[in-house]
């Protein structure tokens, strides 16, 4: 690009000198984030191994130690699940912007909010950061080979494990746990009403018409499968799974395959759970499963959503003491 002599670009890609760049394949050039303009002044960490390049127009809390420590700690448990960075580089950009969301892209992820960054809304901006950080491994690194039948399997499962991460992490307590999955719960309710009986992986072909269904219907797959297999081979076995499928990933998944896999590595409950969440919306059968994972779940229609915990001898509680050990372990 000719761009002014005092503009300077920052990317995802590999540079010797900041201003000649090298992608690594086509995938890499075309999803990734490049930032070009004046007063460009980034600042550089590292990561697990990643060299992090963070690039703020949008004011962050405490000149944002706040937002690094939380982006520390959450790559650092990410390596921890899956073994490993599948990038050395990445780049995160934050923007001022009114519409708060995220986009994840190979080698970097951007993230637009409102400047400044409010400390109260930290479980919003905080879950958004931790969730487009994760997608590195769960949705670039492990990905669907026609990029919309998994959606459901990646944004919803980056949903769940991401809520998991930050209160494993201390970023947040028990309390906003059962608000991340009260949010869960209700998504998929509401995506089962909006989006009739179609299947999970279908909905990924129409992702933001049925967002609800997506990302609630994949966050209930993964809570299920943590659940059941911490149940039966014991702590820390959907953290073992997910390190499993990540490690194999060196080509796309279908979801033919994706379940396979899963499937032989959890003696066929991926597959149950999947037809589960997939037969005719039965709101009570859900409650009741969900019931029987130590979580308390009422419901008033389908967007009010009561959830306390019931596991340890408790009954109705929203303590930490009483939550079951698939969000500790």
């Amino acid at each position: 690009m000719d761009v002014p002599g005092d503009w300077s670009s920052v990317a995802g890609w590999a540079t010797q000198d900041g201003e000649t760049f090298a992608a690594g394949d086509l995938r890499e050039l075309l999803r990734n984030i490049l930032v070009t303009g004046p007063d460009l002044q980034p600042h550089y960490a590292e990561f697990e191994g990643m060299r992090v390049t963070i690039l703020e127009q949008a004011e962050l809390p405490e000149n944002g130690e706040v937002f690094q420590t939380l982006l520390e700690d959450s790559i650092g448990r990410y390596v921890e699940v899956f073994g490993s960075a599948p990038v050395d580089r990445y780049l995160v950009v934050f923007s001022d912007d009114p519409g708060t969301d995220g986009g994840a892209f190979a080698n970097s992820f951007g993230q637009r909010m409102s400047a400044p960054a409010r400390m109260g809304e930290k479980l919003m901006w905080g879950r958004i950061l931790a969730h487009e950080a994760l997608h590195t491994w769960l949705g670039h690194a492990i990905y669907s080979t026609n990029g919309w039948e998994l959606q459901w399997f990646s944004e919803g499962g980056t949903d769940y494990l991401t809520g998991k991460t930050l209160y494993r992490s201390g970023q947040i307590d028990a309390q906003e746990m059962l608000f991340i999955i009260e949010g869960q719960v209700r998504r998929f309710f509401l995506g089962r009403i909006a989006s009739d009986d179609i299947d999970l992986s279908e909905a990924g072909q129409e992702k933001q018409q049925n967002r609800q269904l997506v990302y609630g219907g994949g966050a209930l797959f993964h809570l299920m499968l943590d659940a059941e297999l911490t149940a039966r081979p014991g702590a820390g076995s959907y953290e073992a799974l997910l390190r499993d499928l990540y490690e194999n990933s060196d080509t796309g998944w279908s979801l033919h395959t994706m379940l396979s896999f899963l499937d032989q590595r959890s003696e066929g409950l991926a597959s149950e759970i999947y037809a589960f969440l997939n037969t005719p919306f039965d709101h009570q059968a859900v409650l009741n499963r969900l019931n029987g994972y130590g979580l308390s779940v009422a419901t008033f229609g389908p967007d009010e959503i009561l959830v306390r915990y019931e596991a340890n001898g408790c009954s109705g509680s929203r303590e930490a003491a009483c939550m079951p050990a698939y969000f500790m372990d």
